[in-house]
């Protein structure tokens, strides 16, 4: 498939997401394998999409968050009456986090990408790794 231009990668993306076809930390990688582009540019057509559908739907924010109120609120409801309590605690914790009653908590994340090399360095890592291989040496 030829590279699509922008407006045709959104679409794509807008129709996956229409049929529940996208799936969230994957399907941009694997659409910017597919299209030969990086991976932020489909994320940020990504992005695009998702503010269509909100926009498009015309409903505001705080009716999104009163359908999930009154969703886990019938969750928790029905987990009592079939006598799962851990059910409807895990459903008490979601509202309770989605109203913010817990503290901020701190994650951290760790850079695992290796830095940036110029095209000699890697030109020279790639040699020292050939000949290392050459010598029967054992490269990772």
């Amino acid at each position: 498939m030829s590279r699509p231009t922008m407006d045709q990668m959104r679409e794509r993306i807008l129709e996956m997401m229409l049929h529940r076809e996208w799936s969230p930390g994957a399907s941009h990688k694997e659409l910017a394998k597919e299209w030969g582009v990086a991976p932020r540019t489909v994320a940020d057509r990504a992005l695009e999409a998702s503010r269509a559908i909100r926009l498009a739907s015309k409903k505001p924010v705080e009716d999104f968050v009163a359908e999930a109120f009154a969703e886990l609120d019938a969750l928790i409801r029905d987990a009592r009456a079939l006598g799962k309590p851990r059910d409807a605690a895990y459903c008490i914790e979601l509202k309770a986090k989605m109203l913010g009653a817990f503290a901020p908590t701190k994650t951290e994340t760790k850079d695992t990408t290796e830095p940036k090399r110029t095209k000699e360095e890697l030109w020279q890592r790639i040699k020292e790794l050939e000949a290392a291989e050459a010598e029967g040496e054992k490269v990772h």
